[in-house]
């Protein structure tokens, strides 16, 4: 439930499928190190979103992604 960012930090190219259920809407990111090709360093995921990746082919067979999770904060 809480907000979270991957980020891509070696090896082959990585699609994250993101699905928001209560917009209905179903974007697809690519984490890598080709900024000039669209791929992304790092992709932002709001709490409540569903994801799934998948290595996309290429001279790599792995990828290292870390992720980052901020706290739930309650209403005061």
């Amino acid at each position: 439930m809480s907000d979270h960012i991957h980020y891509w930090q070696g090896g082959g190219v990585f699609e994250y499928t993101l699905f928001d259920p209560v917009a209905k809407e179903l974007t697809t990111v690519v984490l890598g190190p080709d900024l000039l090709a669209g791929q992304r360093l790092q992709v932002p995921v709001t709490g409540g979103v569903w994801k799934c990746g998948r290595l996309l082919e290429g001279e790599h067979d792995f990828c290292l992604v870390g992720e980052a999770v901020g706290p739930i904060l309650a209403a005061v």
